[in-house]
């Protein structure tokens, strides 16, 4: 479909960008989308999924600089995964969690994912402050590193850690009395 569409476009440079933004991405989007579908067919149709949505959104995707557009590539394609899988009804709640949130030890990202399912998770994560959602995301969705993180989006690592602490924050805010956590 992604390139059917290339074809499509009538401007030659906004194909060759187009072209070239995949050629330069496209590992990268393969990575973030194995990495949440864990299959090789549903990883194919997200990153094609994915770069759909760059032509569709070609004006936006040009006016990015290179971090920001690969930091913008990753969450498109981590959705269109994440959305692969609840259309194959691969993600289900966890039921279980009552012995894990009972432990201090307990990262305050495990209890919240046991104690709300991944689903409830990702509704709250959408309410966050963009910096701060991004950051979360791409630490505790997709895996990324510290440094990952501050080398993508063009940040100090301190900086990194400051905004997954205030996205915590914010987390515990918007869960309220559900979980009671220690950040």
């Amino acid at each position: 479909m992604f390139f059917i569409m290339l074809s499509m476009i009538e401007d030659e440079r906004e194909r060759l960008k187009i072209s070239d933004v995949y050629k330069e991405y496209r590992h990268i989007c393969l990575h973030i989308a194995m990495g949440i579908t864990h299959d090789q067919q549903m990883v194919e149709d997200a990153v094609q999924d994915a770069f759909v949505e760059v032509i569709r959104r070609k004006e936006k995707i040009f006016s990015l600089s290179c971090n920001h557009l690969q930091s913008y590539l990753v969450i498109i394609v981590k959705h269109k995964a994440i959305d692969i899988l609840r259309k194959y009804q691969k993600i289900s709640d966890i039921d279980d969690s009552a012995d894990i949130l009972g432990s201090d030890e307990t990262p305050v990202d495990e209890q919240i994912i046991d104690k709300m399912g991944f689903e409830h998770l990702v509704s709250l994560v959408s309410k966050l402050d963009e910096k701060y959602k991004v950051v979360f995301e791409m630490k505790y969705i997709l895996g990324f590193s510290n440094k990952e993180i501050a080398k993508m989006m063009n940040i100090e690592r301190e900086n990194v850690k400051i905004r997954i602490y205030r996205a915590k924050v914010q987390l515990r805010k918007l869960l309220g009395n559900e979980v009671t956590v220690n950040v």
